[in-house]
């Protein structure tokens, strides 16, 4: 028994007329008796009465048209949802998120997405930049949005949004009037920064090194929040990134003025690793974004 069969089927019962359904369907007459005969020995049981004004549904056959017209509209949804999955219309996509990726992006990035995709379900976790990556590579998500420089041997992926690494330089401290701070600047200061967990951590000491000294971490922590009510609270020089520390009370943003700062968010998927097709129209809609809208929402 064909799909294609039960169709056959559900027109002789709509227009209970051989010719004319043979018409609607463009196939001919005999071709259309041919399927319902076949039909009707597979079930072994008459379907249809046939006199000469029309054909008629036998009793048997009024509870079949039941059965295959539930059959068809499941058939129909069921093939509805396929051809969405293959278009990248339908699925269900894991997200690691590093801390701060959220505050960066807006979360009404990722509502614009579901009303576009309204059939694609988004799952979000959040991690620290170095377990993002970890659960990328080990796919237990399907994207991930971690802090750059990203390893190219084993991710593939694009910058969606750049900012820039600063000092917070409380009011009380000899530097907040400086014009130009530079790392050597800070070899004799508390530092307070998210740990080593962190892309932006490893980037300051790199740059601290490159000036020539070692850092003198005062606290380090998880939460970016914490690094700026230490550095409010002049408790030491706060590094943290320049759009998430405008307006701090008494204490003042400022971009080094050496060294490598820049700071991006990458989207990131596990490389030469098949991606679904939603996976891909996510990334793609992403990156299309990021060329012209998100970029300018730090810039």
């Amino acid at each position: 028994m064909e799909i294609k069969q039960l169709k056959y089927f559900i027109q002789v019962c709509d227009d209970q007329n051989f010719s004319k359904a043979a018409k609607n369907l463009y196939i001919t007459q005999q071709g259309l008796s041919k399927a319902i005969k076949n039909l009707e020995a597979e079930i072994d049981m008459a379907l249809f009465d046939r006199e000469n004004n029309g054909v008629f549904l036998t009793d048997y056959g009024q509870e079949f048209e039941k059965k295959v017209r539930k059959v068809i509209t499941n058939f129909d949804d069921f093939s509805s949802e396929v051809d969405e999955l293959k278009k990248g219309m339908r699925g269900h996509i894991k997200i690691a998120l590093a801390f701060g990726v959220i505050n960066a992006l807006g979360p009404d990035i990722f509502a614009e997405f579901a009303d576009q995709y309204p059939n694609i379900f988004l799952e979000f976790q959040e991690f620290d930049d170095l377990s993002c990556e970890k659960a990328v590579f080990k796919s237990e998500v399907d994207v991930g949005f971690t802090i750059g420089p990203i390893n190219r041997g084993i991710f593939s992926g694009q910058a969606v949004v750049k900012d820039q690494l600063c000092f917070l330089i409380n009011q009380k401290n000899w530097l907040y009037n400086k014009e130009k701070i530079f790392y050597k600047d800070l070899d004799r200061e508390n530092i307070i920064s998210v740990n080593h967990n962190f892309k932006l951590y490893k980037n300051f000491i790199a740059n601290c090194q490159q000036a020539g000294f070692q850092p003198k971490f005062y606290y380090t922590t998880m939460e970016m929040m914490l690094v700026q009510n230490f550095s409010v609270t002049n408790k030491g020089v706060g590094i943290c990134v320049d759009f998430i520390s405008k307006n701090l009370k008494n204490t003042r943003s400022v971009i080094p003025a050496d060294g490598n700062n820049c700071w991006e968010i990458y989207l990131i998927t596990k490389k030469n690793y098949a991606q679904s097709p939603a996976v891909q129209s996510f990334s793609n809609w992403f990156y299309e974004k990021s060329t012209t809208e998100l970029k300018k929402t730090i810039f």
